[in-house]
């Protein structure tokens, strides 16, 4: 790794740090008004990793609610 690369990845990491100090969350980004609500669904942010976590979770709960009426 070159020093310039080191230096530039140094300074990006204390910018980095002061936002955190500024807005009190490291993960807060603000999103531009217009991408608010372009977003798409993510599964994994339901908890479900992917459509077969999701297909697998579906049919056990209609398992399992075909066993209550029963």
């Amino acid at each position: 790794m070159t020093i310039a690369r080191r230096r530039i990845e140094d300074a990006i990491d204390r910018l980095i740090d002061l936002l955190d100090e500024i807005d009190g969350d490291p993960d807060f980004e603000l999103e531009v008004v217009e991408e608010q609500n372009d977003r798409e669904h993510d599964a994994a942010e339901d908890g479900i990793a992917d459509k077969a976590a999701l297909h697998f979770i579906l049919a056990e709960r209609a398992r399992r609610s075909r066993l209550r009426r029963h």
